[in-house]
């Protein structure tokens, strides 16, 4: 009945519904820009390349479908004033050497439809490749190059948002949350970039709609297949090799995607010891797949099935346990899985609902094995005939996290007014069980015991109106209940002022709050070399993490030039934060006892700017950054913190189907616990009689004070691609080189003071490292 009484309210009104693809392909363009000439009208289409556009006056109007990389293509309508009229673009290819990045809606011709608020920062599939990456193209860490996102190390590729741990920025796969998707401890992502469509970065302001957690939001979206014929691309590089597939469903009604990737590192140092090239060889291993498949249900409206995994372990066999000395068996990965239904329930009004699972699990068993006798030559070490052999345990643990989730949205078109209201359950099962028994393990993760279940539902209804052509306004409210964490009502609000047709003024703003915590203690220093989180509930007494922001900015857009600067300020409390770590350098990775209530604060000033020119383009991001936080009345500056960062991205078209590229950051040291001098002990001999020299205890001062030395680093990356012609079809090869660390500088992880001498000892980041790898299409 509500929703019958809504219509009539609305009227009918003349509406123009469709969708604007890709010809050929027919694959959905998200962010299309679809307007209405001589009205002054236009909106953009969603993930699913779907717009509506209501309250057409009657008479002949010229209709324009526009994307980045496409022909703009026109239609000529002719409305009546009322009733729907439905439109649907394909748009011509229109090759453009593509930036490394792109503010979303951030071109001359879009700037007065941007969303309300500060937009989200976007980033393209094809433009993933265009930044020199580690061993191969990712999707993470491409992101570290924006002005909100700051890196803890070289080694991970984690998000650190304007302030917050990882914890705190929800990361999804269209739609769905992932949990810990990196490879070799977080070194790189587990998202091959061939399958992704797009990747949308919120780092404040977020909108009612965007999710429970305080720093931001990362949504990444794959592609859909092809609905004309089967394609396939891939690639091959030093550490993996990777193929992704697409095609259209039987009947042409839908699309399918698959894609794969695996580690060769196993199987190659395993034949190389075969023949004799190297004495052992590396028993880990990875792999990561995706596979989506789309169908159409009725004239509209979609039902897609989305499936994620990635594992990746370490297992030494039975035949080189002796050479190794230890016995492992381990394995852990992330896996996903939703059913989304999509469907226009009238010219206004479109349904969308999701459920699904997602969850990380991992087993670590380690044992150390000794003999009575060994044989050591150049092949390893090998037990004697009758010796004996010991076993002792090193580690034994199991954990796991998981969600299973249902929720539906509901959007309404109604003139000036689009209206959106949804709700989401989310049932979360952690599980922790972690027995040490060396006692070096014991010293970076504590034994641990833990089951804990949370179920939370979340609601939100959200209003984006324009009252005049050169203003829009966002407002909305988001609840989230908790359970025995308690509850929490969070106003969002969001503003764009148009200014002239290419300048901008935003704000926005907002509560936050959410109901998961990291175990990881993020002020140990081993936490900048492994990403992996074991997440689980805050302790009752602390109850829901809470935050709030406000961000105001500019955006200036022409054709050949986008810049955008922002200034935020966010406040968290709430937060269930450990100890402050008495040497940061030896800290457990996990903290289990002592957490307490924490609160924390972040501020600063971002700029990016993106020039092009001829052959030739910059992408600039200045950030400058203070974030602190810490337990009780206690507050230091966050490990990850650079109060000045500056990352320059310059691209020169090498050809008609080259680029080359050349990456330079620049930044200032990171916090870390100085050094106030060395304590000399001494012990007596009674032997000689005499006090003779022990060792040192090192003297720290107050936690992250100093500053570690500058941060640069300059990388390049060269690719080409070369045409060829296959099977009857058309195809390509594109060999690529990058270089990291090109100049070699010796950047600093933290520090630490010799015992016996009062001198700092640094530990290293990346070294200069070349890789290269072959890229195919067909």
């Amino acid at each position: 009945m509500l929703l019958l009484f809504l219509t009539l309210l609305a009227g009918e009104g003349g509406v123009l519904q469709g969708t604007v693809r890709a010809e050929g392909s027919l694959e959905p363009i998200a962010s299309a820009t679809v307007a209405v000439e001589g009205l002054g009208r236009a909106v953009q289409t969603d993930a699913r390349g779907y717009f509506v556009l209501p309250d057409v006056p009657a008479g002949r109007w010229q209709v324009s479908a526009s994307a980045l990389g496409y022909r703009t293509t026109g239609l000529g309508v002719v409305s009546a004033g009322q009733g729907t009229i439905r439109l649907d673009f394909e748009l011509a290819l229109q090759p453009v050497q593509l930036p490394a990045l792109q503010v979303r809606r951030g071109r001359a011709e879009a700037v007065a439809d941007a969303e309300a608020g500060p937009a989200a920062i976007s980033l393209s599939g094809p433009a993933l490749k265009q930044l020199p990456a580690l061993a191969e193209p990712d999707v993470l860490r491409a992101l570290q190059s924006l002005p909100s996102v700051a890196a803890a190390s070289d080694f991970s590729s984690a998000l650190y948002i304007r302030g917050g741990s990882p914890d705190q920025s929800l990361l999804t796969l269209d739609g769905l949350p992932l949990f810990n998707p990196y490879h070799l401890g977080g070194i790189f992502s587990a998202i091959a970039p061939d399958a992704v469509s797009s990747v949308d970065l919120r780092a404040g302001a977020l909108p009612a709609r965007a999710g429970d957690r305080l720093s931001g939001a990362v949504a990444i979206r794959t592609r859909d297949g092809g609905r004309d014929h089967t394609r396939a691309q891939g690639s091959v590089g030093l550490l993996s090799a990777h193929a992704t597939v697409d095609g259209p469903l039987p009947g042409g009604r839908g699309s399918w995607i698959a894609g794969g990737r695996r580690t060769y590192l196993d199987a190659l140092t395993h034949a190389t010891k075969a023949v004799g090239l190297n004495r052992t060889s590396l028993p880990y291993g990875f792999y990561d797949g995706y596979l989506k498949a789309t169908r159409d249900v009725g004239a509209l409206g979609s039902l897609t099935l989305s499936t994620y995994l990635d594992r990746e372990g370490i297992q030494i066999p039975k035949s080189e346990q002796a050479t190794y000395g230890n016995e492992m068996d381990m394995g852990w990965g992330s896996a996903a899985a939703s059913l989304a239904y999509r469907q226009p329930l009238s010219a206004r009004w479109l349904l969308e609902a999701r459920a699904g699972y997602s969850g990380f699990g991992g087993r670590f068993d380690a044992r150390h094995h000794g003999y009575s006798g060994l044989s050591c030559g150049a092949d390893g070490c090998q037990p004697l005939p009758g010796s004996v052999r010991d076993t002792n345990s090193i580690v034994h643990a199991r954990t796991s996290v998981g969600d299973v989730l249902a929720g539906a949205d509901l959007t309404w078109f109604a003139g000036a007014h689009t209206v959106r209201g949804g709700l989401q359950a989310d049932a979360y099962r952690f599980r922790h069980d972690v027995d040490p028994v060396e006692d070096g393990i014991r010293d970076l993760v504590p034994p641990l015991a833990s089951l804990e279940r949370l179920t939370t539902l979340a609601g939100y209804v959200e209003d984006e109106w324009r009252p005049l052509d050169r203003l829009e306004l966002r407002g909305g409210l988001r609840v989230l209940g908790a359970g025995r964490l308690g509850a929490a009502w969070m106003p969002r609000f969001g503003a764009r002022l148009r200014l002239a047709p290419t300048l901008s003024l935003t704000a926005g703003g907002g509560l936050y709050a959410q109901a998961l915590r990291t175990l990881r203690d993020e002020e140990s220093v081993f936490a900048s070399l492994f990403a992996y989180d074991l997440l689980s509930t805050p302790p009752v007494a602390v109850g829901l993490a809470r935050g709030r922001d406000a961000v105001l900015g500019a955006e200036w857009a022409t054709s050949h030039m986008n810049l955008r600067l922002e200034t935020y300020l966010r406040r968290t409390s709430d937060l269930a934060l450990p100890p402050i770590p008495s040497d940061p350098t030896a800290a457990p990775i996990i903290v289990v006892d002592g957490v307490a209530a924490g609160s924390g604060s972040a501020r600063g000033v971002e700029l990016m700017a993106h020039h092009e020119s001829g052959r030739a383009d910059l992408t600039l991001a200045y950030a400058l950054a203070f974030a602190d936080r810490g337990p009780g009345e206690d507050r230091f500056p966050a490990r990850w913190e650079r109060r000045h960062t500056l990352d320059a991205t310059a691209g020169l078209r090498w050809g008609e189907r080259g680029r080359l590229s050349l990456r330079a950051v620049l930044g200032s040291g990171q916090p870390y616990t100085p050094i106030s001098g060395v304590a000399q002990q001494y012990r007596y001999d009674p032997v000689t009689g005499r006090w003779e020299l022990a060792t040192g205890q090192v003297l720290l001062g107050e936690h992250n004070s100093g500053r570690l030395p500058g941060y640069f680093r300059l990388d390049f990356g060269a690719r080409r691609e070369y045409p060829k012609h296959w099977f009857g079809r058309s195809a390509s090869l594109t060999p690529y080189v990058q270089v990291l660390n090109v100049l070699a500088t010796k950047n600093a992880l933290a520090a630490e003071a010799e015992p016996r001498y009062p001198r700092l000892k640094y530990w290293p980041q990346l070294p200069f490292l070349p890789t290269l790898g072959l890229e195919w299409r067909f």
